[in-house]
């Protein structure tokens, strides 16, 4: 039996360099840490940005704090036209036409619906012409305004079986005092109330608007002049309505 001697070669120690490595073989270091800077610093970039765009938005606005004043007429002048709608409204007191549509209409098998889902009102001189669009309808409709104690008789229209006729009452002392409270309490809603069409809410909401300025500035002075003196514009306005309105109902 052939024997093969086994040799014993001794290790290899290599040199180890001053970090530690193998001077053979260098070490390949390994960070996270260029990715992590990198996102921060584009955060850094977007903060900074946003803050500038702030800053100058918050610039833009102190230079110019009659941007107000626009949306301030806007608002009181479209105040101004539902106050004419609504003193119309009010005029008009038993003679308007749209005085039925609250009222409720019960129909057959105990349903009840909307007057004006029902017939439709319009004015003819010293009438009230009610047109009802289903023919089997129209008992209810008339009973409908009997019981709504407007103190009215609605009357078939011959040969139009469909329509009624509502005569309507002269007008007395005691009806126009009536309207000329409801004319007052018009007034008074669109002057001062908490409603979006009153003209204190829309000068209180332009105040508030220039309460981050500072108050020493000139040209906020002059923006706050200006406030009063559109809203004292306006204010003038309705209160001529309003007494526009009361002479031709006393008359």
């Amino acid at each position: 039996m052939l024997r093969i001697p086994v040799v014993r070669l001794p290790l290899l120690r290599l040199p180890l360099c001053s970090s530690g490595h193998p001077a053979g073989h260098p070490a390949r270091p390994f960070s996270t840490g260029f990715a992590v800077l990198k996102k921060a610093k584009k955060g850094g970039k977007q903060d900074a940005k946003s803050h500038h765009q702030e800053a100058a938005a918050q610039e833009t606005q102190e230079e110019d704090p009659g941007a107000v004043l626009k949306p301030l007429e806007a608002s009181l002048k479209e105040s101004i036209e539902v106050f004419k709608k609504r003193v119309n409204e009010t005029k008009q007191g038993t003679a308007n036409a749209n005085i039925f549509d609250k009222l409720e209409v019960p129909v057959a098998h105990k349903e009840v619906y909307p007057f004006t889902s029902v017939a439709q009102t319009s004015l003819k001189g010293r009438n009230l012409i009610i047109t009802v669009f289903d023919p089997n309808n129209v008992k209810h409709v008339v009973s409908s305004v009997l019981g709504s104690g407007l103190n009215m008789n609605p009357q078939q229209v011959p040969n139009f079986p469909q329509q009624l006729k509502v005569a309507l009452p002269p007008p007395t002392a005691e009806t126009r005092s009536e309207i000329l409270a409801a004319l007052k309490r018009d007034f008074e809603h669109f002057k001062q109330s908490p409603s979006k069409h009153s003209l204190g809410s829309a000068r209180q909401h332009a105040l508030k608007q220039l309460k981050g300025f500072e108050k020493k500035n000139d040209k906020v002075k002059k923006v706050l002049q200006d406030v009063e003196k559109i809203y004292k514009k306006y204010l003038d306005e309705l209160q001529t309505q309003f007494k526009a309105a009361e002479k031709s109902v006393s008359n």
